[in-house]
């Protein structure tokens, strides 16, 4: 049995554009799961080149384990193809992300592949390659470790790009919420985000701090539920 429908509207408001931006999929009905197979992002404006220029169809397809393996994005100008390979365990060991121009000739190429630790990912390498012709050269490259702590969350992850690395830290309260997150570039501090909770362990604010050299600059986000635990305000 398989059914089709469209089961999913969603609009958002663009508070730069003062434009709508319209979600629908359509999904599929199997005797061993439901999947999204069909996706349509719109922008609705008046402006039609504007419109084109954001709209998006994408196409979803399953192996018989209800996987995701290949999904197709279709632009205006452009077309992604992406590809999904599995573990026997289901975990991904790697993806191929093929970008198209117009004509339909393949301008590059990303391709990740994953390392395991038990369940948990321990490590990644991402790669871009650019097409000249038929023959595929390499742009770039980075790597990335990922640890963990005795209860699998997980504390730290650093990624290098030829010179450079990235490191982002977490540390967690006594409840088990995620209660801090540090970014490094290089060694240096450049951002850090702060959450708090109350007694229910719900989320009521987070800090984010910039920091630039000397220069720090921070921004505070509380968070309003009502009776019901739904979210109800949002302030900065």
């Amino acid at each position: 049995m398989q059914r089709t429908s469209l089961f999913m509207s969603i609009m958002l408001i663009s508070l730069c554009f003062s434009n709508l931006y319209a979600v629908s999929a359509e999904d599929s009905e199997t005797d061993d799961c439901w999947v999204i197979i069909k996706e349509n992002y719109e922008w609705v404006t008046e402006d039609e080149e504007m419109a084109a220029m954001h709209s998006m169809e994408s196409n979803l397809s399953y192996d018989s384990q209800c996987r995701l393996f290949e999904r197709t994005d279709t632009t205006s100008d452009s077309l992604h193809h992406k590809f999904i390979s599995y573990n026997e365990d289901s975990t991904i060991s790697n993806t191929s992300l093929y970008w198209y121009d117009s004509d339909g000739d393949v301008i590059y190429l990303w391709q990740e592949t994953f390392a395991y630790q038990g369940d948990l990912v321990s490590a990644s390498t991402w790669t871009e390659f650019s097409n000249n012709g038929g023959n595929y050269s390499l742009n770039q490259e980075q790597h990335t470790l990922y640890s963990y702590d005795s209860q699998g969350r997980e504390i730290l992850t650093n990624t290098s790009h030829g010179e450079s690395s990235y490191t982002v830290e977490s540390t967690y309260d006594d409840s088990g919420n995620l209660a801090k997150v540090d970014s490094s570039t290089n060694g240096e501090l450049s951002s850090s985000i702060e959450y708090e909770y109350d007694a229910t362990n719900v989320l009521t604010s987070e800090t984010l701090t910039n920091i630039y050299g000397s220069s720090q600059f921070s921004k505070t986000t509380n968070y309003s539920y009502d009776d019901s635990g739904k979210l109800v305000s949002k302030e900065q």
